[in-house]
């Protein structure tokens, strides 16, 4: 299972897709990344002792690669332990996502069933995405495009994240932007 957008977020302790659909014990690997939930940089991989021996031993992206400083690994933890014990900010999240979600849809926007604080807003043309994340970004909004290879061809969007700091002025700031460069670029 990739947790990548799941750590931190779902699952009652934040532990991501396994916790939240009651499969820990049953998967064989579960990977993830500590720069998105977490706030912090690297990733993990958690499997059995041979498969993480194999991967130690023959994966040419760890094979080729340093450790983390131990500054970060300390980051890592202790974000860990956050997201474990601070139930509030996921809780704040998952409304801000939701908030935002809903504003994008009354809008008329796809996003793509997302249910994540990660949303995607479907655009599909490349140019299109480019032009929409350039404009948001001259009128104080970062949104990234996504376009291939990253995602299938006639398939790119904007990701927007969502954090549990943000407040519903910050949304509203953002969502009227949002709403303003769609309809100029005759997306909505």
């Amino acid at each position: 299972i990739d947790e990548a957008h799941a750590l931190g977020v779902m699952g009652k302790n934040g532990r991501g897709c396994a916790e939240h659909f009651g499969v820990e014990k049953k998967m064989d690997i579960q990977m993830g990344t500590f720069s998105k939930a977490a706030g912090s940089y690297g990733a993990y991989c958690v499997g059995s002792e041979e498969l993480i021996a194999f991967l130690m031993n023959k994966a040419r992206s760890f094979v080729y690669t340093t450790g983390l400083p131990p500054a970060i690994a300390a980051a890592n933890c202790k974000a860990l332990e956050i997201i474990e014990k601070d139930q509030h900010l996921r809780e704040k999240l998952i409304d801000n996502a939701n908030y935002m979600r809903a504003g994008l849809k009354l809008a008329g926007f796809d996003t793509m069933q997302s249910v994540t604080p990660i949303i995607p807003i479907m655009v599909k043309d490349t140019a299109l995405a480019l032009a929409f994340s350039h404009e948001l970004y001259r009128l104080g909004v970062f949104v990234s495009a996504i376009r291939p290879p990253t995602v299938p061809p006639n398939s790119a969007r904007l990701r927007l994240t969502v954090m549990a700091t943000q407040t519903k002025m910050h949304m509203d700031f953002a969502l009227n932007r949002i709403q303003e460069v769609g309809k100029q670029l005759r997306i909505i």
